[in-house]
């Protein structure tokens, strides 16, 4: 009798116990929860590049799609300007510059544009060591849009888009189009405006970012103009993150905050 009441205060006492951790998790999970979130948030906040920027990135990708049209140049868009064009619809939250690709065979065109670019507050420079042609705003040195070059290079038996420069098809060797994904070229939505894009992007996004790309945020220090190379900071999960999935904004005015009666 005292054996069979012994065992229910055990199976009662471990029946409590368990309880216990669980109401105990519930109490201790939540608060940690919220200050990981928190403490994520804020890191993320400080890793956006500032409204200010982004718009005037927007406005130069605006100016030169308009000014290469006119003068019928070919671009489009590559690496992380790529990649915010196909994933998020705009710049990435976190991106401070503009990436597209001209071809080789193209530089004339392009340089004939300098006294144009002038005109509109825009200059023109090539970086020798960098090796790429530039574009940047007088008024923001800061805010600029990296131009390399590309041409036609057999990759096995397939002919490839890639950067004319051994130095970068060495540095980014997954970093190239198949001719039959290029073309025909494409307009885009790129927040405001449109931009020239291949008309198949997502074989070089698999292998230029790898098969993540699509749901997760990789975070890098932002660069300055002739800082060293950027080191990863920090990767988010999209899912945990709207601000991350979305385009960079376009516009200076904040949206205001609806208040629900």
């Amino acid at each position: 009798m005292f054996l069979h009441f012994g065992k229910k205060i055990v199976l009662l006492a471990s029946f409590l116990f368990v309880t216990g951790l669980f109401v105990a998790r519930d109490y201790i999970s939540l608060p940690l929860e919220l200050f990981f979130a928190k403490k994520l948030h804020k890191r993320i906040e400080s890793a956006l590049t500032p409204r200010h920027k982004t718009v005037a990135l927007y406005r130069l990708m605006e100016e030169v799609h308009r000014l290469f049209e006119s003068r019928g140049l070919i671009y489009w868009i590559d690496g992380g300007t790529l990649l915010g064009a196909v994933r998020n619809k705009g710049i990435i939250p976190t991106d401070d510059d503009l990436d597209i690709c001209v071809f080789q065979k193209d530089a004339f065109k392009l340089k004939a544009l300098a006294p144009l670019l002038e005109k509109r507050g825009l200059k023109l420079t090539y970086l020798k060591e960098a090796r790429f042609f530039k574009i940047v705003s007088k008024e923001n040195p800061n805010v600029w849009v990296d131009i390399f070059s590309v041409r036609s290079i057999g990759i096995g038996k397939k002919e490839a888009i890639q950067y004319a420069d051994k130095w970068h098809r060495v540095g980014y060797p997954n970093c190239f189009n198949e001719k039959n994904d290029l073309w025909p070229l494409k307009l885009v939505p790129f927040g405001p405006t449109q931009v020239w894009s291949p008309a198949n992007p997502l074989p070089y996004l698999d292998r230029a970012y790898g098969p993540m790309w699509k749901s997760v945020a990789y975070i890098s220090k932002h660069k300055d103009e002739e800082g060293p190379p950027r080191p990863l900071r920090f990767s988010v999960p999209l899912a945990w993150s709207q601000v991350l999935r979305g385009p960079a904004p376009w516009s200076l005015q904040k949206k205001a905050k609806t208040i629900r009666g």
